[in-house]
């Protein structure tokens, strides 16, 4: 086994691992309807939607490591490339939500100290 097929693996393992994590924060989320609102569990979906698209930027990478010849030349289709993009993408804005969560939450925290 080659290095592309273990990072495609991994990035598999990571993505299901990720939908199974949303599945269950879901049902538990709908048995719970009427409760109180959970102030963590927005970001605890991001976190869990983080894993799945991160699953998807391991297998697409891998995928385009499998297009490299030889020579070290891609052959890579517009469809590959867009869809890659696009996984960045999304990656990206999952990421940027997850660290903008952490500094309102930092920020919210430094508000309540007394100072010096």
């Amino acid at each position: 086994m080659n290095f592309a097929e273990a990072m495609m693996i991994a990035g598999i393992g990571i993505m299901v691992g990720g939908c199974g994590f949303l599945l269950v924060n879901g049902i538990k989320a709908a048995r719970r309807a009427g409760g109180r609102e959970d102030g963590d569990r927005g970001q605890r979906l991001d976190l869990y939607m983080l894993f799945v698209w991160g699953g998807m930027l391991l297998v697409q990478i891998s995928n385009m490591l499998f297009h490299a010849d030889a020579s070290g030349t891609f052959h890579l289709s517009s469809l590959t490339l867009a869809s890659t993009a696009g996984t960045v993408f999304v990656f990206g804005g999952f990421a940027g939500r997850l660290l903008l969560r952490r500094e309102m939450r930092w920020r919210e925290e430094q508000s309540h100290l007394p100072r010096a």
